[in-house]
């Protein structure tokens, strides 16, 4: 995915840019995760029931091997990694997956620097626009 990254953003900042955000364009700072065993065999099934995310999300991997993986994204890229995984889990009736998006969330928003609740109180208007 080769995204970009948009600077140091406070949670105000990133949910201001969200709305002003066009199609696939990265927003955010960039996030660099590491997925180690089961959490590695988590990510990699939920990637394969949508090919497409998968593809995308395969691209920003920076190593791989048998018992880790480790991926960069923007902040956007990532929650969109979260949201497709949690569908996913809720339309399966997988609460593991569930589970696991609402980790990554919490894991993505600590890398940006971001406290996790204050940024789900700053999107919580958008959803419905």
């Amino acid at each position: 995915m080769n995204c970009l990254d948009s600077g140091p953003l406070t949670e105000l900042d990133y949910a201001a840019r969200l709305r002003r955000r066009e199609g696939t364009e990265c927003c955010g700072p960039l996030v660099n995760l590491e997925f180690v065993g089961p959490a590695r065999e988590l990510v990699t099934d939920a990637l394969e029931h949508d090919p497409p995310m998968g593809h995308r999300f395969w691209m920003g991997c920076v190593e791989d091997t048998a018992e880790s993986a480790a991926f960069t994204h923007c902040v956007t890229h990532w929650f969109d990694l979260i949201y497709a995984i949690y569908l996913g889990g809720k339309w399966h009736h997988l609460p593991s997956r569930m589970l696991m998006a609402a980790r990554l969330f919490r894991k993505v928003c600590t890398a940006a620097g971001w406290d996790h609740r204050e940024l789900a109180n700053r999107l919580t208007p958008y959803r419905s626009s």
